[in-house]
């Protein structure tokens, strides 16, 4: 999946409807939410284990997190013993732990692990 700015008209060909979504190749494609954060975080409605949330789809990443409040929320699967370190948002992380998922973005599901 290819994130762009909502401030850029679409690829070279392409066509947007009225509510921005793209044509290309003759498939109809949502964009992402644009924030207008200062480093444009590009986010999306999808449901994990059924519970619809807003996601940063960064399919470049080595890693799918969630913050302990949205895992609350999510009704707190059973987490198994995971110590993940990791560099990124500002900062040195490690992981609570991880457990299975099922994500679902624009109708199609997967298995994921958080």
């Amino acid at each position: 999946m290819t994130l762009r700015d909502r401030s850029t008209s679409g690829a070279p060909g392409s066509k947007l409807d009225k509510r921005g979504n793209e044509q290309a190749k003759g498939e109809w494609k949502e964009r992402t939410k644009d924030q207008g954060i200062s480093h444009r975080k590009y986010l999306k409605n999808v449901l994990l284990n059924g519970r619809e949330i807003e996601a940063l789809i960064d399919s470049g990443s080595d890693f799918s997190l969630i913050r302990a409040d949205e895992y609350i929320k999510l009704g707190s699967s059973q987490l198994r013993s995971s110590e993940l370190r990791f560099d990124g948002v500002g900062s040195n992380n490690t992981t609570l732990g991880e457990f299975e998922a099922k994500i679902t973005v624009d109708g199609y599901s997967y298995p994921i692990r958080v």
